[in-house]
């Protein structure tokens, strides 16, 4: 992802986190700067919380992959997730009905 506006400079809260494998949140927008690109793998738990803006403009980002919004993601992602996980135990364990 590409930032153009800033956390501090174009709004004052809310923006990108990330949590960890260890359960440790991190607040991606609090600490990206100009010029920075950030990567992460998409696969972990991550949002945009609610941004507030004073200067009307808020957070405005450009997207380098294919990338889709929508409501109530994180639960079809972890029915996605379920998912692949049946399947790949069904691959190992050879039961074709599933697969």
């Amino acid at each position: 992802m590409l930032p153009y506006t800033f956390k501090g400079v174009d709004y004052e809260s809310g923006g990108l986190t990330v949590t960890n494998k260890k359960g440790e949140t991190t607040d991606i927008d609090k600490i990206v700067q100009k010029g920075d690109v950030i990567l992460f793998d998409g696969a972990l738990v991550h949002g945009v919380n609610t941004i507030k803006s004073k200067t009307g403009i808020g957070r405005i980002a450009a997207f380098l992959v294919p990338t889709y919004f929508e409501k109530d993601a994180a639960i079809k992602t972890l029915k996605r997730r379920i998912k692949i996980r049946i399947l790949e135990y069904a691959n190992k364990l050879k039961i074709k009905e599933l697969q």
